[in-house]
């Protein structure tokens, strides 16, 4: 179970983000959707410790129940919670995708002999061919570098998983296998927090939806609200980027 309590991002004596709060219990997942450059992935970055140089965190997280410095997430990091970065560059250019499968199966505690199958067994998830090991970066397309980022962060099975923009350069299949594979893992025990642009995925695979705005934060939302013309979503700005979707007719409300 990971908990925040009125988390905030402070830089350069300016507020960034503020008033973040929201339970994910084991077996949930909760989206956590915004337009871009809203500070969605600083939040991703502070749940696990690797807030940018001159960044700092306020409010409280806590990890079933303890509270975490940023020293206490560096120890777990990789291990109890693990995060599936945006960025396709967090991939080591000079390391085959096995090698980097390898070092995250180490972190994770995971014993020599089984690494090997448990990377294989990320990839088969993530409809990524076994070979696919024995490639560079620079060997995979952008959809099949976004699925090895996942699969890297899961292959330790960690408790808490944060997957930031899991579907930015996938089609639709993969798109839904990897919403699949989220609500796999979350049925296996695990609390996932998705960090998304996209409301519509949001509301096929979340449990729940909390929004970012430049006027705050607004608490998690049944998923199911998001649904036809959103009537049922509770806070305004998020009915409003919901009815704006491509899906929804790029609807603006007066």
């Amino acid at each position: 179970m990971i908990e925040a309590q009125d988390l905030a991002i402070h830089m350069d004596g300016r507020r960034l983000v503020s008033g973040v709060s929201f339970t994910v219990d084991p077996g949930r997942v909760l989206a956590l959707a915004g337009e871009s450059g809203i500070g969605k992935s600083l939040v991703a970055a502070a749940l696990v410790g690797m807030l940018p140089g001159g960044a700092q965190r306020g409010g409280t997280l806590f990890l079933d129940g303890q509270a975490m410095t940023d020293a206490c997430l560096r120890a777990v990091r990789g291990r109890r919670i693990a995060l599936a970065p945006q960025p396709l560059s967090s991939l080591d250019p000079s390391a085959r995708v096995d090698d980097q499968f390898r070092w995250a199966a180490r972190r994770a505690g995971l014993p020599r002999m089984a690494r090997k199958a448990a990377a294989a067994a990320s990839l088969a998830r993530l409809g990524l061919a076994a070979e696919t090991c024995d490639l560079y970066p620079h060997h995979l397309s952008g959809g099949m570098a976004r699925r090895v980022l996942v699969g890297i962060a899961t292959v330790g099975r960690p408790q808490v998983l944060i997957v930031d923009e899991p579907t930015s350069g996938l089609d639709g299949a993969c798109i839904a296998l990897v919403a699949g594979d989220l609500r796999r893992l979350a049925s296996d025990g695990c609390a996932v927090i998705v960090i998304t642009h996209d409301l519509v995925f949001a509301s096929r695979v979340a449990d729940a939806v909390a929004v970012l705005s430049p006027g705050g934060f607004a608490a998690p939302m049944p998923a199911l609200a998001f649904t036809a013309d959103g009537a049922d979503i509770p806070d305004a700005h998020a009915r409003r980027l919901w009815r704006a979707t491509p899906a929804n007719g790029m609807t603006v409300d007066a």
